[in-house]
């Protein structure tokens, strides 16, 4: 089934994709080990355990912000609430994971930012 795909849809699907591909690489760089956060910020995640980190930025990054990328390149009816919902799921991580590692990165401006623009777009569309 195709929907109508307004021309803002496809940037901001490759927003989404690109959001969902590099929280993939790092829950498959936790999950396996070719990551590593340090053992100060290690010992911090829940069950002092790279895997568990791994799958949680997997299910509530990678996979909402695909979801949204996927709805977004299809003209989903429902794509821009998707969108907006994995904004608030990436900043809320973003909010938890400086809380809890205790870590600051550059790159979570950027995610934040990223995940901020989603939010008010995706709601403004929805």
């Amino acid at each position: 089934m195709t929907f109508n795909r307004p021309a803002a849809a496809r940037e901001f699907g490759a927003l989404s994709a690109l959001l969902a591909l590099g929280a993939a690489y790092g829950a498959l760089g936790l999950a396996c080990g070719f990551l590593s956060l340090g053992e100060p910020a290690t010992s911090r995640l829940p069950f002092a355990s790279p895997v568990v980190g791994g799958l949680a930025l997997a299910a509530v990054v990678a996979v909402p912000s695909a979801a949204a990328a996927w709805l977004l390149w299809r003209g989903h009816p429902h794509a821009w609430r998707t969108a907006a919902g994995s904004g608030a799921l990436l900043l809320a991580w973003i909010a938890i994971e400086v809380a809890v590692i205790r870590q600051f990165s550059p790159l979570q401006v950027v995610c934040g930012f990223a995940g901020l623009v989603l939010l008010t777009v995706g709601a403004r569309r929805g």
